[in-house]
C-alpha cells in the first residue's frame, strides 16, 4: 500500500514538473496581444471541504506566474480582467479493486467566467472544467481520508492548470448578450 502512495505522490511530482514548463499566453477579448493585467476574483467553494477554492486559487496564482507575461493585480481599475468561478465536486466513484485493495476515483468541476466591471456580461465562459483523480482506499478510515484529501488537492491543481490551457487556447472573446 505504502509503495502504491509513493508511486502516486512521485506521478503527481512529475507531472507537476511538466506543467511547470507550460507558457500560457492568454488574449484580449478586444484588443491584439496579450492580457497585460489579470485580477482573481472569488472562487466559490460549494462542496463540503470548505477550502477548495482556495486551493484553486493558489494554483492559478502559480501556474500564472510561472508562465509570466500576466501580472496579477490586487485592486480593481475597472477595466482589469476579473476570473471568478464555483467548484462542485462531482460524484465519487470506485475505479477498480485489486489484490492489493481498492481505488476510488474524486471528480472537481468548476465553471469560470472572465468579467470586468465596464462590460454588462462576462466577456469570457469558461464551460465545464473537470478534473479526476484516482486514489487508493486506506487501511483505517484516518489514512482513507488522508488519501482523498492529496486527492482533492492534485485534482484542484489539475482544474487550475486545465483552466489556464483553455484560456491560452481559447482566448477570451466576447460572450453574447444573455438577453
Amino acid at each position: 500500500m505504502r509503495g502504491f502512495l509513493d508511486s502516486a505522490r512521485w506521478a503527481g511530482l512529475v507531472a507537476g514538473l511538466f506543467q511547470g514548463g507550460c507558457g500560457y499566453r492568454l488574449v484580449q477579448p478586444d484588443a491584439p496581444g496579450p492580457i497585460p493585467v489579470m485580477r482573481l476574483g472569488d472562487i466559490q467553494d460549494r462542496t463540503t471541504e470548505g477550502d477548495l477554492g482556495l486551493c484553486a486559487v493558489r494554483g492559478l496564482r502559480d501556474g500564472l506566474s510561472t508562465a509570466g507575461g500576466v501580472a496579477l493585480r490586487g485592486d480593481d481599475d475597472g477595466t482589469t480582467p476579473r476570473l471568478e468561478g464555483a467548484l462542485e465536486l462531482g460524484p465519487e466513484r470506485t475505479a477498480g479493486f485489486a489484490d492489493w485493495g481498492a481505488a476510488f476515483e474524486v471528480e472537481l468541476r468548476g465553471r469560470f467566467t472572465l468579467e470586468r466591471a465596464d462590460a454588462p456580461w462576462p466577456v469570457w465562459r469558461s464551460g465545464d472544467v473537470v478534473a479526476r483523480v484516482l486514489y487508493a482506499r486506506g487501511p483505517t478510515a484516518t489514512a482513507h481520508e488522508a488519501n482523498r484529501r492529496v486527492a482533492l488537492e492534485m485534482a484542484c491543481t489539475a482544474l487550475a492548470t486545465r483552466l489556464l490551457e483553455r484560456l491560452a487556447d481559447r482566448p477570451p472573446v466576447p460572450v453574447e448578450s444573455p438577453e
